[in-house]
């Protein structure tokens, strides 16, 4: 398969309207369908770059992980979700970017 990072950028460039992206990411989640929104946003926060619009899906994905983890009950599920999003924070887009 091809690299995240790759799929990200094929799908971005295909997307008209990046700011779309994230306001329905943001209407799910205002529904409370948190792991929907997850979905919608996620390939957009996977895109490499500092683009407004990426740095802002990922923020937002961050905080959807954060709202994910508050809703789950297993403590890995927890683990993983809270774990994804301090990567987001911390500027990384990718667990294969750690060493």
């Amino acid at each position: 398969p091809a690299h995240p990072s790759e799929a990200a950028a094929a799908i971005v460039s295909a997307i008209t309207d990046p700011a779309n992206v994230i306001a329905k990411a943001i209407e799910l989640r205002d529904t409370g369908k948190v792991q929907l929104a997850l979905h919608v946003i996620d390939v957009l926060a996977l895109a490499e770059g500092d683009d407004p619009v990426v740095v802002e899906a990922r923020r937002l994905k961050s905080e959807l992980l954060r709202l994910r983890r508050d809703e789950v009950t297993a403590f890995v599920s927890k683990s993983l979700y809270e774990s994804s999003a301090r990567l987001l924070d911390n500027g990384e887009t990718s667990w294969t970017n750690l060493e």
